[in-house]
């Protein structure tokens, strides 16, 4: 699906499951603006969810942004988790927690949440993730944790001896927040991680 502009979606959240066949999404999204192309979510009760394992998720070049601005509920959430993802040049924008991710053999580029309460939570393993931003959000990445859910809940860790693993960062940075986050977390290879101007305790 190709977007040049704003989608504004009322109501509910988006449900993977709907693409979902066989475990293979069929839900590629780009935009023509990482900023400017819009997925405008009218409140924090929507987003987009799944509540089953897919494969293939690619997105580029797109705002997942809560038009209420409230730092309310979750811009992405795959709790039981997902294969062959692919972002690039994606923003979350004024929710409780931009991305809630669990994948494995992953590549995330270019992501970064402005203005979210939690920037984000990755967890799950075989990753390639670089330059990851985070600007005035309250906590900066949390790393080998997930978000429950809901409108505020509080940030914890992967369920059943989940964690982050087997995985390289690189060039995370971020401007205004509060401090990372680290839950579960094996094997991991941080390159160049770093803040600027922190707010709350450290």
């Amino acid at each position: 699906v190709w977007l040049d502009g704003i989608m504004r979606i009322s109501g509910a959240a988006i449900d993977l499951a709907t693409y979902i066949t066989s475990q293979q999404l069929r839900f590629d999204l780009e935009g023509a603006d990482p900023i400017g192309s819009q997925l405008l979510f009218d409140t924090g009760s929507g987003g987009i969810f799944s509540s089953t394992l897919f494969r293939g998720f690619s997105l580029k070049n797109i705002n997942i942004k809560n038009a209420a601005m409230d730092k309310a509920g979750v811009g992405l959430s795959n709790d039981p988790g997902a294969e062959m993802v692919n972002w690039e040049n994606v923003t979350f924008t004024g929710w409780r927690c931009g991305p809630n991710l669990h994948c494995w053999n992953s590549s995330i580029k270019n992501v970064a949440s402005r203005g979210c309460y939690y920037a984000g939570a990755i967890y799950g393993t075989s990753q390639d993730d670089s330059s990851l931003y985070a600007i005035g959000c309250d906590y900066a990445w949390a790393l080998g944790c997930k978000y429950p859910g809901g409108l505020s809940g509080v940030m914890g860790l992967p369920r059943g001896g989940l964690a982050f693993s087997y995985a390289t960062l690189k060039a995370l940075a971020a401007d205004e927040c509060g401090p990372y986050m680290f839950g579960r977390c094996f094997n991991l290879k941080i390159a160049s991680m770093g803040a600027e101007r922190g707010i709350g305790p450290y």
